[in-house]
C-alpha cells in the first residue's frame, strides 16, 4: 500500500542585507586613509540543512542504535533486533540487548518537525554582521602600513528540542578527568547528563530558533597589521600578522534543552561558555625582478593555527553510576564525553613556504617573431610533481610552460618549489 505525504513548499526567506563602505583622506595629502566597512551576510542556500531536511523522508527515523552484551561470546546478537524493548536472554544462554535508542524507528511517524521561523519569513536566515575599520598610512615613499580592527557577529541560531523530554528528565553525573599534561582539563571534574530511563528513546523533535529558549551569542574580534613596500628597482615586500579570538555562550539555551549538548559526544556542562584565546597568523611575501636576465624570483610564507582537537572519553557505566545514582539509561555500557572544550586545543601551527622563479615574457622577442606559432598541447602544460615523504611536511615542485604564445613574444616559463609543514 503506497504511503502519501503532504507536499511542502520548502524554504523561502526574505532579507535585506545592507553593505556599506567609507574611505576618507584624513589629512588631505593622499598619505593617510581611513576606511570603514559594514555588511550583513546571510547563510548561503545549499542542498544541506533546512533546505533539504524539510523533505519528509529526511524527517522520518530511518536509523537507530541499541546496546548489546555478547553474553555467550559468539559475536552474534542473540536477541530479536526488531523488538524495540530491552531483552535479557542471558538465563537461556543468549545475549542482553538494550532498548532502541530511537523508538519511532521504521514507523510511518514524522519524528522531526520545523518551526516556520527556521525556513521562512523576514530576517530569519542565519547571518553574520561584519564590521571593519582600518587606517593606511604612507611611512616613506612606496612604503605603507595598514592597521585594522574587525568584528564578526553571528545570529539566528537554531536548536533541536526533543519535546518528549524536558530539563527535569535529565540527571547529572560527574567524572574525574584523567591526569595528563596534554589535556587542558587534566585532573578536573566535568559534569554530564543522562536521560530518565523511562524516557529513553522517545523522540519528538522540534527544530526551532534558539532565541525561543534563551540567549545565544557567537562573535569574533580581531586585529590585522600589514606593511607593504613596492620599490622602483623591482622589489616588492609585504608582511604582517592577524590575531583574534572567538567567544561563544549558549548556556541559557542548553539549560532548557540539555539534549542539544550531544553531537558525536556529550559536551560537559562546563563548556557552554567558551573563548578560544587569541589565535595568530603570520604571513609574508617578497618578489624581485633580476635586471638584464628578466627573471622574477618570489617567495611566500604563512603560519596559521592548526585544526581543532577533541579528546572523547568513553566513561563506563561503573564509573558513572556512583555519581548518577543508577545505571545509564538504555542499559548503555558507557557514555562518551569530550574532555577538551571546543576550539581550546589545536594541532601544531601549519606553515606554508613557496619559492618561484619566472621568466618575463613581455620583454624579449621570440626568435621566430615573424611566425604565427602556438605551443602544442603537450607543450602548454608540462607538469612534474615531487612529493617525498619527509618528516616535517611535503615538498612540491612544479615546472610548466604557459601558452599560447603571441606573435613577437617568448613563452612564459615558471619554476615553483613549495614546502608545507607543521
Amino acid at each position: 500500500m503506497p504511503i502519501v505525504y503532504a507536499g511542502h513548499s520548502g524554504a523561502s526567506f526574505n532579507d535585506l542585507t545592507p553593505r556599506l563602505g567609507l574611505a576618507y583622506d584624513l589629512f588631505g595629502n593622499g598619505k593617510t586613509a581611513v576606511k570603514v566597512t559594514l555588511g550583513k551576510y546571510n547563510e548561503a542556500s545549499s542542498v544541506a540543512g533546512v533546505y533539504s531536511n524539510l523533505n519528509t523522508l529526511n524527517r522520518l527515523s530511518t536509523t537507530t542504535t541499541r546496546s548489546w552484551t555478547d553474553a555467550n561470546g559468539n559475536f552474534a546478537a542473540d536477541c530479536d533486533l526488531m523488538n524495540p524493548l530491552a531483552q535479557d536472554n542471558r538465563a537461556s544462554g543468549r545475549d542482553f540487548c538494550g532498548a532502541w535508542g530511537t523508538q519511532p524507528f521504521g514507523q510511518n511517524v514524522v519524528s522531526t518537525n520545523y518551526d516556520p521561523a527556521t525556513y521562512s519569513g523576514w530576517s530569519n536566515r542565519p547571518y553574520n554582521w561584519d564590521l571593519g575599520a582600518s587606517v593606511t598610512h604612507e611611512i616613506v615613499a612606496r612604503v605603507s602600513a595598514t592597521v585594522g580592527y574587525f568584528r564578526r557577529l553571528y545570529g539566528n541560531f537554531i536548536v533541536t528540542d526533543n519535546l518528549a523530554v524536558g530539563p527535569q528528565d535529565y540527571s547529572r553525573y560527574t567524572i574525574a578527568v584523567p591526569t595528563d599534561t596534554r589535556l587542558p582539563s587534566s585532573a578536573t571534574i566535568l559534569t554530564g547528563f543522562d536521560v530518565d530511563p523511562a524516557k529513553f528513546g522517545i523522540t519528538n523533535n522540534l527544530v526551532a530558533p534558539s532565541s525561543s529558549y534563551g540567549e545565544q551569542s557567537d562573535h569574533w574580534n580581531g586585529v590585522d597589521v600589514t606593511v607593504d613596500a613596492r620599490q622602483r628597482n623591482g622589489l616588492t615586500v609585504q608582511g604582517g600578522f592577524s590575531t583574534g579570538r572567538t567567544v561563544t555562550d549558549n548556556c541559557g539555551v542548553l539549560a532548557k534543552v540539555p539534549e542539544a549538548r550531544f553531537t558525536t559526544a556529550w559536551q560537559p556542562e562546563e563548556y557552554c561558555q567558551l573563548s578560544t584565546g587569541f589565535l595568530t597568523q603570520l604571513r609574508g611575501l617578497g618578489a624581485y625582478t633580476i635586471p638584464k636576465i628578466d627573471v622574477q624570483v618570489s617567495a611566500t610564507f604563512q603560519s596559521r593555527p592548526g585544526g581543532q582537537l577533541a579528546a572523547n572519553f568513553n566513561a563506563s557505566n561503573a564509573v558513572v553510576a556512583p555519581s548518577l545514582g543508577r545505571n545509564l539509561a538504555g542499559n548503555a555500557a558507557n557514555v562518551t564525553l569530550n574532555l577538551v572544550a571546543p576550539r581550546r586545543a589545536l594541532r601544531r601551527s601549519h606553515q606554508q613556504r613557496r619559492f618561484s622563479c619566472r621568466e618575463d615574457s613581455e620583454i624579449r622577442p621570440h626568435p621566430h617573431a615573424g611566425e604565427r606559432r602556438h605551443l602544442q598541447p603537450d607543450e602548454r602544460q608540462r607538469r612534474a610533481d615531487v612529493q617525498p615523504d619527509i618528516r616535517r611536511g611535503v615538498v612540491d615542485a612544479d615546472a610548466r610552460a604557459a601558452g599560447p604564445v603571441r606573435k613577437g613574444q617568448r613563452p612564459v616559463r615558471f619554476l615553483t618549489v613549495s614546502t608545507v609543514g607543521a
